[in-house]
């Protein structure tokens, strides 16, 4: 399945956050029971992750899923005009 500019947007944001709190990928896959492989996939945008783990990533980043969410909101209002 081909990324898409919401996909590799979120990622961008699970990484500057993750890199935010001076955490590695490993530490961050540990904390949430997945492979720092897996967390490199989700932050490339190269796979996709189901809202739980996505809730549960930005969890143990101590932020917010609504701070996520602007990220998408400022795709679709550029790509989509929506």
């Amino acid at each position: 399945m081909k990324e898409t500019s919401i996909d590799i947007s979120l990622g961008g944001y699970l990484r500057a956050s993750r890199k935010l709190k001076g955490m590695t990928g490993k530490e961050l896959g540990e904390k949430v029971s997945l492979s720092q492989q897996q967390i490199s996939r989700y932050e490339r945008g190269i796979n996709k992750f189901t809202l739980d783990m996505f809730i549960k990533i930005v969890k143990a980043l101590d932020s917010k899923p609504c701070d996520a969410t602007r990220v998408v909101n400022q795709v679709l209002k550029k790509e989509f005009d929506i």
